[in-house]
């Protein structure tokens, strides 16, 4: 298989104002709008693989001190006029956007939270030689002309009377931009539904094809089915799903069905489609819509991290082998910016690591991307956030994550990876569990370490909790830093620099060291890199 960043892209809609579901929807009799969307609308680059980036502020926790050295909004889319109750199937709950229910808060603190879908009895009945789809369904696709089309629509505001008015407008649509395979078809429904639906905090809503359609808001049953529905228009079969759907959040394993999803037929071979989680993710209790095509045909191989249906479909993991649900547990949950990012492996490969011992290292590759790529992780020890035990370095292909465990029990670590200039938020890449047997007798934590832009490797010390009163080595690495100091009892001094490697000897005192790089534009400023403690 290719290189996943090459089949997927995963595009932020760029005019989503944070709205839940649109406040005011009002019909009108021509909803084709023919006016071309403005340029900003869309990422230009056409390697829809390549992350988008976003201008967003970077919270650097770099630390500039000046030490004396020694030696060289979003739119106000509020609208108080009222719906016309004939609008709406009769629910008033749908009326308040912000709704929440604190007795629903343990739920919602997941990063995704999904409800139990019904079970699928409308399904049609089953074909006995299911063929699993084996090409790259989008290379077949000229997604960012779909992506426009769907955007001239601008029907945001629009209450559909019926499932039969869009599937004309679809139809309709893909006639006039020549979308004569079953590809685009499918996935200008896909596209459709992303940027059109938004998922519901709360109570389970009317999951049916039409309330979704008509609220634009709905979970996931809704999502899966009003997909199925408006296929139809184009005699694309559709296979209802309903299964298991893990997120990254560190609630216990998933043991009940939770979530549904779609197996649709192409060209005779079946591919997998998660509408749901196309059209965003739930965060702090509140939609976060962020459209992405990475779940539209996604590979069986790559799908089986979150997916499981249940036990009586089984086949529709489109695998050879079957999966039990307790080895779906244990699998490596990889986030689609493992893919998106273009990573490859990760040892250990199992998501539920059992050690006897205290520390590790976890290897993580990437050939293709590594030189432009910053990897950080969070460490959650029975469900609390954990400083200064883990510690990454940059090899030439590959980070090394080095982890300590001071106490038996159950350990999550979170992966995530940004762009070398901090430009773009920080992704999860992937979870993975490490349970611990035993508790360590030393306990050791590492230094605490800043963002920060340049490359350094820490060759020694190593850890913190440095010995007052006796001489330690310090030395570090780096291929871009020109001078560096340690500032010890107040005082900075420079350290010897030999090609690349920065180090000396130095007496320990006071509570902490600091060791940092100088301002080439101002060497009078030390910028802190690394601040070790020192033991009382």
């Amino acid at each position: 298989m290719k290189n996943m960043i090459d089949l997927y892209s995963a595009l932020d809609d760029p005019n989503f104002d944070g709205n839940v579901a649109p406040k005011n929807l009002q019909t009108k009799k021509n909803i084709i709008n023919n006016k071309k969307p403005s340029q900003n609308n869309y990422n230009k680059n056409s390697n829809y693989g390549a992350p988008v980036k976003k201008n967003v502020t970077s919270n650097k926790t770099n630390i500039n001190k000046n030490i004396k050295h020694i030696s060289p909004t979003k739119k106000n889319t509020n609208n108080n006029k009222k719906l016309n109750s004939n609008n709406y199937i009769k629910n008033e709950i749908y009326e308040d956007n912000n709704f929440y229910d604190p007795m629903y808060e343990p739920i919602y603190n997941n990063p995704l939270s999904i409800f139990s879908p019904p079970k699928n009895e409308d399904n049609e009945e089953e074909e006995k030689n299911i063929i699993p789809g084996k090409q790259d369904i989008k290379s077949k696709i000229d997604i960012q002309k779909i992506e426009t089309v769907v955007k001239s629509l601008n029907d945001d505001k629009y209450i559909y009377k019926s499932i039969e008015e869009l599937q004309n407008v679809l139809k309709e649509i893909s006639i006039k931009n020549n979308l004569n395979n079953e590809e685009s078809q499918a996935f200008l429904v896909y596209c459709w539904i992303t940027k059109n639906i938004s998922y519901y905090i709360g109570p389970r809503p009317d999951n049916t094809p039409l309330g979704a359609l008509q609220k634009r808001i709905t979970q996931c049953s809704g999502y899966a089915r009003l997909f199925k529905q408006l296929l139809k228009i184009f005699n694309i079969k559709s296979i209802l799903v309903h299964g298991i759907g893990r997120t990254y959040n560190l609630s216990p394993k998933p043991n009940k069905e939770n979530h549904e999803w779609n197996a649709i037929k192409l060209n005779g071979e079946y591919y997998l489609c998660e509408v749901t989680w196309g059209a965003g993710k739930v965060e702090n209790n509140k939609f976060v819509r962020s459209y992405n095509t990475f779940y539209f045909c996604c590979p069986p191989e790559i799908f089986i991290n979150t997916h499981l249906p249940s036990s009586d479909l089984t086949h529709w993991t489109l695998l050879d082998k079957k999966i039990s649900q307790e080895e779906f547990e244990n699998l490596l949950y990889k986030d689609k910016f493992f893919y998106f990012y273009g990573f490859n492996d990760i040892k250990p490969r199992e998501g539920v690591v059992k050690l006897n011992n205290n520390n590790t290292e976890v290897i993580i590759t990437n050939n293709n991307q590594i030189k432009n790529l910053r990897l950080s992780c969070k460490v959650y020890f029975e469900h609390k956030l954990i400083e200064n035990i883990s510690y990454i370095e940059k090899n030439n292909n590959y980070f090394s994550v080095n982890l300590i465990f001071n106490k038996k029990g159950n350990y999550n670590v979170l992966y995530f990876t940004t762009d070398k200039e901090g430009t773009v938020n920080s992704d999860l890449i992937a979870r993975q569990q490490f349970v611990i047997t035993n508790n360590s007798k030393d306990l050791k934590t590492f230094p605490t370490i800043f963002n920060f832009k340049d490359e350094i490797s820490i060759i020694e010390p190593k850890y913190n909790n440095l010995p007052k009163n006796r001489e330690i080595s310090f030395k570090f690495i780096s291929n871009e830093i020109y001078d560096m100091g340690v500032v010890i009892d107040k005082k900075c001094t420079h350290l010897k620099k030999v090609d690349n490697i920065f180090e000396g000897k130095f007496t320990i005192k006071g509570e902490e060291i600091l060791v940092g790089k100088f301002d080439i534009d101002n060497p009078g400023n030390l910028k802190v890199m690394i601040k070790y403690k020192v033991k009382k």
